[in-house]
């Protein structure tokens, strides 16, 4: 098995990619599920460095995907906040149609 330093060598992510954001959500479900919170960590983090400069609609799904990391850390009045700070980001889709 690959330690994790050389997983994330081998597998390394291009940040300027549009989506590499999408793959730092994906590591959130998957790192919560593993019981895995070192790279819940690390995902939260890049995650939240790129997610700034991020479309809309990749910015939302990242967001929707941090409520797996809030519920980590049991801040779930967090989680609420990124579940709502998402739907707005999906309403401003829904009116700009």
């Amino acid at each position: 098995m690959l330690e994790k330093e050389d997983m994330y060598k081998k597998y390394g992510v291009d940040e300027s990619a549009p989506s590499a954001l999408v793959f730092y959500a994906f590591l959130l479900v998957g790192s919560y599920s593993g019981g895995d919170l070192e790279v819940l960590e690390e995902a939260y983090a890049k995650g939240k460095r790129l997610e700034e400069s991020a479309a809309a609609d990749i910015k939302a799904d990242f967001i929707n995907h941090t409520i797996y990391y809030y519920f980590a850390h049991a801040q779930f009045d967090k989680a609420l906040e990124a579940l709502e700070q998402a739907n707005e980001i999906v309403r401003g889709f829904e009116l700009s149609a």
